[in-house]
């Protein structure tokens, strides 16, 4: 149930139009045409990790493969092997910033990044003031809320990531219960502060290539997690209706956050993460 032609957002309707936006799985790649014969007359010493990501996505050979960690949280690090990852390289201990709570995932430092040559950056948005509300811990679980109402668990010893316990929607299955439903403001500003700054930075001044991080994990995935896994495969054979209703909400609000979002970077987008599902 992804939104009509009519209904999708005019910019990102433009950009798969000219070419400039194209999909790819879970990815959005968004780099502009390369210039003919990019990638075949440069010289080792001029490779920036720009244009070496910019000439593999235009399936151009570059001096060596592109190489990613920390980019986005689908290619992020838990903290506790990036702990013992700095350890490894002889680098000093660090305090260490979570760029995903649920997996733990550790934000990759600059020196981590020149020691191993790391290509890609990562830009994600950031939340709504008040941000997640704070976790709690009971009977042996670390345990917080998101935005969306779902509710997480870790056990407070030996656990590495959060698990989905509690769906908001488990008990809604009408149309009318989720009207009644709330859902997260994905035009809220606080998600897009600096978004710009950093994009200008990173593809200008520095010549690093980035990844634009998603608001939500893909359409699919968010309506399995909201009511359940169980109720949603339930639905989707004997409540279509509520299914598709539903996926439109969460196809909706990603579709909103993107057209912000490309349109607060301008020109300076090169590759995005929408999270999708695609069967083969």
């Amino acid at each position: 149930p992804f939104p009509r032609e009519r209904e999708t957002p005019a910019l990102i309707r433009e950009w798969v139009r000219t070419g400039r936006l194209t999909f790819a799985g879970a990815w959005l790649s968004m780099t502009p045409p390369l210039a003919e014969g990019h990638g075949l007359t440069m010289t080792t010493s001029t490779w920036t990790s720009r244009n070496r990501v910019e000439a593999a996505l235009a399936h151009r050979e570059a001096d060596r493969v592109p190489y990613d960690l920390g980019g986005t949280i689908l290619t992020g690090i838990n903290r506790h092997a990036y702990r013992r990852l700095r350890r490894h390289l002889g680098l000093p201990e660090e305090a260490i910033e979570i760029e995903d709570k649920c997996q733990q995932l550790g934000r990759v430092h600059e020196d981590v990044k020149e020691r191993l040559r790391v290509d890609v950056w990562g830009i994600n948005p950031g939340r709504a003031p008040g941000g997640l509300p704070p976790s709690r811990v009971e009977d042996g679980y670390d345990k917080f809320q998101d935005e969306w109402g779902i509710e997480w668990w870790m056990p407070v010893e030996g656990g590495f990531y959060y698990d989905m316990r509690r769906h908001p929607l488990e008990n809604v299955s009408t149309l009318e219960g989720l009207k009644k439903a709330r859902f997260p403001d994905p035009l809220h500003p606080g998600r897009y502060e600096g978004m710009a700054a950093k994009a200008e930075e990173l593809m200008g001044r520095r010549q690093k290539a980035y990844v634009l991080g998603r608001n939500a994990p893909g359409i699919w995935e968010v309506a399995l997690w909201l009511r359940g896994f169980e109720n949603f495969f339930c639905d989707m054979a004997d409540n279509p209706a509520f299914a598709e209703a539903l996926m439109d909400i969460v196809c909706e609000i990603k579709m909103k956050y993107w057209e912000k979002a490309l349109e607060t970077v301008g020109r300076h987008v090169m590759i995005g993460t929408v999270g999708t599902v695609r069967g083969g």
